[in-house]
């Protein structure tokens, strides 16, 4: 089940199920419990959820400096989604093989 966080126009993230606000830290934290989340608009209904996590991968690289290298955000930038996405299903594929 999908576990929806809603961002107000005040910036400020609403999670519904425990009816209070929620930080950019707090999402990471579900998605790394295995919670598949969604952040939406609540004006707009628009799906903010990639702006969302990449505000977070953000935070974290100003945090812990070198969480991504520089090899690899080029490499993201030049290839685009399609590669990545190509990428991700093959590791998706070799972890069904190991499992």
């Amino acid at each position: 089940m999908t576990r929806l966080i809603k961002r107000y126009g005040n910036r400020k993230l609403y999670d519904p199920k425990t009816s209070s606000y929620i930080t950019l830290e707090g999402i990471a934290a579900l998605v790394r419990g295995g919670h598949d989340v969604r952040v939406i608009d609540n004006d707009t209904g628009e799906d903010l959820t990639a702006l969302v996590f990449a505000q977070i991968i953000v935070e974290e690289e100003k945090r812990k400096s070198g969480i991504l290298s520089i090899p690899v955000l080029r490499w993201i930038i030049r290839e685009g989604e399609v590669r990545i996405q190509e990428l991700l299903e093959r590791v998706d594929r070799g972890r069904e093989a190991i499992e």
